[in-house]
């Protein structure tokens, strides 16, 4: 059985709110946190964003556009490999790592859709992305802000929204 402890935020800016983020799960302990909207630079280093008993993953929106960008912050007790995809998957941006939980492997990833991406495009890529990590792992998680309203989505988003919840 697999027990571990995850948390998502969607921090628009980590570097604006860090006090308030920092004395939150500081209190609040989660095994792994995933950030997204980390609105982190490569100028910014791991020690500036760090959290006390966190080792920090981090992909930072590197195209000169302001926002985006995910983090993972775990806890310092877990081993983990940083996940590399060869392929390029369009219309978000994501992490990947592999954690060993009381002898089981979990992909664990955060993942962040703009709101002004392609919903149908973001959807076709993630479950592709979806169905070349599954074979190397025996679970998956996967945290983030995906940006789509269920409530006024088209029935063709549903429908691959539905689709991509069976994997």
């Amino acid at each position: 059985m697999i027990l571990f402890s995850l948390s998502h935020i969607n921090a628009r800016s980590i570097i604006s709110g860090l006090d308030i983020f920092r004395d939150y799960f500081s209190t609040n302990s989660y095994d792994v946190i995933g950030v997204t909207e980390t609105w982190l630079t490569p100028g910014v280093v791991d020690e500036a964003v760090a959290l006390d008993g966190y080792a920090l993953v981090r992909l930072d929106r590197d195209d000169g556009r302001r926002g985006g960008g995910v983090a993972l912050y775990i806890k310092n007790k877990f081993a983990y490999t940083r996940l590399t995809v060869t392929k390029v998957y369009a219309g978000f941006e994501y992490l990947l790592v592999r954690i060993t939980v009381n002898g089981i492997g979990v992909t664990v990833g955060v993942v962040y859709r703009p709101p002004s991406s392609d919903t149908t495009l973001f959807i076709e890529s993630f479950e592709n992305l979806l169905s070349d990590i599954i074979v190397d792992t025996d679970e998956i998680v996967i945290l983030g802000d995906f940006n789509i309203n269920l409530f006024t989505c088209s029935s063709t988003t549903l429908s691959y929204i539905q689709r991509f919840l069976q994997l």
